[in-house]
């Protein structure tokens, strides 16, 4: 959702836990992708959970997009 709203772009973040600490992405979808492993490296997650996560937040993405498009062409009133 975020890169149809404001495109793909490079972007930094750090943390407030690992002062002077900085993580640059190539796009929104590369720093969820890491999340994603960190929690498998970390074993929080089985790959498993992080495929399915992967493909419900897609599914999820591409219906906030399309009610989103269809609220300002008129067809979605909410």
């Amino acid at each position: 959702v975020l890169e149809v709203l404001l495109g793909q772009q490079q972007f930094s973040s750090y943390s407030l836990g690992l002062p002077g600490r900085e993580r640059s992405f190539a796009s929104y979808r590369e720093a969820a992708d890491e999340a994603g492993w960190s929690r498998i490296y970390g074993g929080i997650h089985y790959l498993s959970a992080h495929t399915q996560g992967q493909n419900l937040a897609t599914e999820i993405s591409r219906n906030t997009i399309t009610a989103w498009d269809d609220y300002w062409a008129g067809v979605l009133d909410w």
